[in-house]
């Protein structure tokens, strides 16, 4: 970059010049904005047969002390 490559002030600027940055300057006004670009959202996966648990295997993963506060908490709710 040079010091030629630099804008000139506005005063320096002759007046086809000056008619020509406005009209730049008003023809940008009109043209409309795109909108921001939002973060693209993970399509929701959803399960499968091959992923889904059945309460079998989901009770049999946890140990009797977690059953027990299990049925109290629904104990709980019912009463």
């Amino acid at each position: 970059m040079e010091l030629n490559d630099l804008k000139k002030s506005v005063s320096e600027c002759s007046f086809d010049e000056l008619r020509e940055l406005l009209s730049g300057i008003r023809s940008n006004r009109r043209v409309p904005k795109k909108p921001p670009t939002s973060v693209k959202k993970k399509p929701q996966t959803t399960l499968d047969d091959s992923t889904s648990m059945s309460t079998d295997t989901l009770l049999a993963g946890i140990s009797p002390a977690q059953a027990a506060a299990l049925l109290a908490a629904f104990e709980k709710k019912k009463g």
